[in-house]
Parts: structure tokens; sequence; C-alpha cells
């Protein structure tokens, strides 16, 4: 991957894949779409990890198993052969921050480029959604931090953006 290549991107809240199937449906629509790196979000995958689904990578991250709920959450990047080969001669280099981020490096030419998947947290109605939602803004802060300036610096996923009224809270 350099600047003479084209690269193709994409976001999905894919509202789960924990079964083997639907992982593979998702690379199936990547593939359709000739997408090379997507950010999944709400994947409902615990821990974290890296498997390799047909030919594609995905690097995940997600709640603990011992902490799974319900509402478990889960980020993911999915590499396809070409940008897998790129990670994995850049070193693999990966770090799962929580459930909600995931990082990787991609060495390039002419600059390296750092990936972070995010699902972002809806806007806050409670005292503990604003402090989950603080928390979640906070780990990004020091996810961007530890990022070299000299970096490209690309995040996507879902930002769960709300367009219209504010919120009511329902009783």
């Amino acid at each position: 991957m350099n600047a003479q290549n084209h690269v193709f991107f994409g976001g999905w809240n894919v509202r789960s894949c924990i079964k083997q199937s639907k992982k593979e449906i998702i690379i199936k629509e990547l593939k359709k779409y000739q997408i090379q790196i997507a950010a999944l979000s709400e994947t409902c995958m615990c821990d974290s990890g890296v498997k390799l689904v047909s030919d594609y990578t995905m690097i995940y991250s997600g709640a603990p198993y011992d902490r799974k709920t319900r509402k478990a959450h889960g980020v993911a990047i999915c590499l396809n052969p070409i940008a897998t080969k790129v990670w994995k001669d850049s070193g693999s280099e990966w770090v799962p921050i929580n459930e909600r981020i995931i990082k990787i490096r991609l060495y390039c030419a002419p600059v390296h480029i750092t990936l972070i998947a995010i699902y972002s947290p809806i806007n806050p109605i409670t005292k503990q959604m604003s402090d989950e939602n603080d928390k979640f803004y906070n780990d990004l802060q020091d996810t961007l931090n530890d990022v070299s300036t000299k970096n490209m610096i690309i995040i996507m996923g879902d930002l769960n953006a709300r367009v219209g009224n504010v919120q009511q809270k329902r009783h």
C-alpha cells in the first residue's frame, strides 16, 4: 500500500457476528464491494484476538468473557489479503483498548497509518450513561495521544450520531 494505490475503506454495524456463518456473510459482502479495510462495530465478540475468516483477517476486541452481557459491544477491523500482508509485514501491531476501541498500525509509504475502529455510546440521558460516555472519550483521547504525530490517523466505525430532536428520557 502506497500513495499510488487506491484503498477502499468501509464501516459496518454488524449487530453481532458471533457465529461463523455470520462472519462468512460479512466477508462475502466486503468482497462484493471490494472493501479492503473495514471497521466492524457491535460485533458482540468476547475477549480479543485475531481470526482468519475466509481469506480476510479479523482483528477484534470485545468485553471479557466473564463480563459478557446481553448488551455486549465489540469492535473489529477486517483486512483483505493485501491489507493483511501489509499489516503482517508491519509487525502485526494491534492494541485492543476495550470493547469499543481497537487500534492497528500499518507501515505504508510515504506515511504510516494508524487505524482506530470505534463503537461510540449514544448521547447520554442518565448519569450512568454520561459516565460511560466520558470514559469512552477519555479512552479514545488516550489512544490518540499514544499515536506518533508522524502517522496518518484514520478513525472509523459507528459514531452513533443522532439527528433531530433531543432524545427524551423514557419513564
